[in-house]
């Protein structure tokens, strides 16, 4: 009881010194004098003069310069060159070959061609002989054709006559005296197989005019056991 009442005396003074010291530090803390001191007279300040209004800078505006019209060109057509024309190269026009001049078919210089001839040995005779026919394989009689015989001499031919008592050198006949058409002759004698001789036979048209129509045929006979026969035959062209 005693400790607590001297406790209670210990609080009472300390809060009685804590609320003195408060209470001194009251009026300095408002700006005035100690508590219980008298107040010192208050400053009169002059009045405060009032500043004249600063002339606030109005802003111009800047005038932004209209933009100035640009003179755009009207664009002028660029006119497309002139195409050089082109040397044109002419239609080629081939050149007509010349036309060959038709050459007349010559006439014919005879009526009668010999055909092919076949040949072989013969000492039994040494003959010509043949057929005599016209254009189309038929035999032909009545034709006349001619025989000259030729023996060598020196540096060519000597004709042999054939008759010599009446001059006549040369042998007609006419075809189809033994047969249609078949003309032929065997002028050698036996001892003159194998002599060399000279025959030109040919179809004429007449003894009294021994024009020829037909091209000679000239046999060179050397000796039978070579060549004894001689045998082709004669075409007339028509």
């Amino acid at each position: 009881m005693r400790i607590r009442t001297v406790a209670q005396r210990i609080n009472a003074r300390g809060v009685g010194r804590i609320a003195a010291v408060l209470l001194s530090l009251l009026p300095a803390a408002c700006g005035g004098a100690p508590f219980g001191a008298p107040m010192p007279p208050t400053a009169t300040f002059p009045p405060t003069r009032t500043p004249r209004p600063t002339a606030t800078a109005t802003f111009t505006p800047t005038i932004t310069p209209s933009p100035t019209a640009t003179f755009t060109p009207t664009p002028t057509d660029t006119p497309t060159p002139t195409r050089t024309p082109t040397r044109t190269r002419p239609p080629f026009t081939p050149t007509p070959r010349p036309t060959a001049t038709p050459v007349p078919t010559p006439t014919p210089a005879f009526d009668f061609y010999p055909q092919p001839m076949s040949t072989a040995p013969n000492c039994g005779a040494v003959y010509m002989e043949g057929y005599i026919r016209d254009a189309a394989g038929n035999p032909l009689n009545g034709v006349w054709y001619r025989l000259r015989m030729f023996f060598p001499s020196g540096s060519g031919y000597e004709q042999v006559c054939l008759s010599p008592g009446d001059g006549n050198c040369e042998d007609y006949k006419q075809s189809g005296g033994r047969a249609p058409g078949l003309w032929g002759f065997a002028p050698l004698n036996p001892a003159d197989f194998h002599k060399p001789f000279r025959f030109i036979i040919e179809i004429v048209e007449s003894p009294s005019n021994p024009r020829p129509l037909s091209p000679p045929v000239v046999i060179d006979h050397q000796d039978c056991n070579q060549v004894g026969q001689y045998v082709f035959d004669w075409k007339r062209r028509y």
